[in-house]
């Protein structure tokens, strides 16, 4: 089977089923994380890698990551689609700004589902929090052990909304397809690059070929079935090297 492992997406869900009917593919999905996933892809352990992973620094995604995991001289980046992140919360609260659910995070007053470490959306939500302790004044490290659920952990933007919805948690930072799924109320939180890497070695193989050529004929049809996904013009293409 083909190994995918990295961030969870919903629309690479449907992509995946799609290649697995039209095509007889068989294929293997592990939601480890974009950093889960760049170092399977290290490891030679997957063939393809998804990301979006952030670097506040350079403003760019995955790539400024590869260095990271010996990847930079080896990796291929297959570009994606972009998807909206937001801050969610049940419907019995009302949170007027994410930095009114910060201080309340810091303050014990809501409790958080966070994310599996090595998710790109783990990585937003501890840069949320530091930046909410830096104007409190507070140390990074006491800075999480004040937040309730910060070590409650979902694999999934699914499991992130089901977390709150069933009361275990009050907010969380999920897809925008995924809190209007469970009909959560959400604040916006950032446009984000979704995108593959795998190893230049592997670009020849045919199941990496009919995913690029299905990312362009099927990823906008999928993408228009769930809100807060945009489809740029150059999907499916090599943006890296």
């Amino acid at each position: 089977a083909y190994v995918v492992a990295g961030s969870h997406d919903v629309v690479l869900e449907e992509l995946l089923g799609w290649l697995r009917r039209e095509k007889g593919y068989a294929v293997e999905a592990h939601w480890v994380g974009s950093a889960g996933g760049l170092a399977s892809l290290m490891l030679g352990e997957t063939l393809l890698a998804p990301s979006h992973l952030y670097d506040e620094e350079s403003g760019r995604y995955t790539v400024p990551f590869l260095e990271r995991y010996w990847l930079a001289d080896r990796a291929a980046v297959i570009r994606g689609y972009d998807r909206e992140l937001v801050l969610a919360y049940p419907p019995r609260l009302a949170i007027e700004s994410v930095d009114e659910a910060v201080e309340k995070l810091l303050g014990g007053e809501l409790r958080l589902i966070n994310r599996n470490p090595g998710s790109g959306t783990r990585l937003l939500i501890d840069s949320l929090l530091r930046r909410g302790c830096e104007e409190a004044g507070i140390q990074w490290r006491r800075c999480t052990s004040r937040v309730k659920g910060y070590g409650s952990e979902a694999r999934t933007h699914f499991a992130v909304a089901k977390a709150i919805v069933s009361g275990d948690a009050d907010v969380g930072v999920l897809l925008r397809c995924a809190a209007d799924f469970y009909g959560l109320p959400a604040i916006h939180l950032r446009w984000e690059q979704f995108d593959y890497v795998t190893l230049r070695e592997s670009l020849g193989e045919k199941f990496l070929q009919d995913f690029r050529k299905a990312l362009r004929s099927q990823a906008p049809m999928l993408a228009g079935k769930h809100p807060g996904y945009r489809v740029p013009r150059d999907t499916g293409k090599i943006v890296y090297p």
